[in-house]
């Protein structure tokens, strides 16, 4: 049988224990510094609620987004601004136009002759 299964929130139940394995003579604030040492953690509400919020699978994902919502990383700014204004240039005018060949009057008075 295990000692820590016997241990109950009670001191005066810890003290009884310890007295009966030969631990006589303990004062208040060694059984106290017992208690916290040997405690169980399911029987300290306090861990407990550290433990569940750190293993929550779905609540440490929920924290991380409310973080990374608030955080914006190096190159990943949005450049709506500069994507519009590259969109407005591509849909005008052409800054380099191709020149358009013109056929000279000579050429087409040789093509017509031959």
């Amino acid at each position: 049988m295990c000692i820590m299964s016997e241990i109950k929130d009670d001191p005066r139940e810890v003290l009884v224990l310890l007295n009966s394995l030969g631990f006589v003579g303990i004062t208040a604030a060694q059984l106290k510094a017992f208690m916290k040492v040997i405690r169980p953690w399911r029987l300290q509400p306090q861990a407990q609620k550290i433990i569940n919020k750190k293993c929550d699978p779905v609540a440490l994902y929920q924290k991380y987004q409310q973080e990374w919502k608030q955080i914006s990383f190096p190159g990943e700014a949005k450049h709506s601004k500069v994507r519009w204004a590259v969109r407005e240039k591509m849909l005008g005018t052409d800054p380099h136009p191709m020149p358009l060949l013109r056929k000279s009057t000579s050429t087409s008075m040789l093509k017509g002759k031959w």
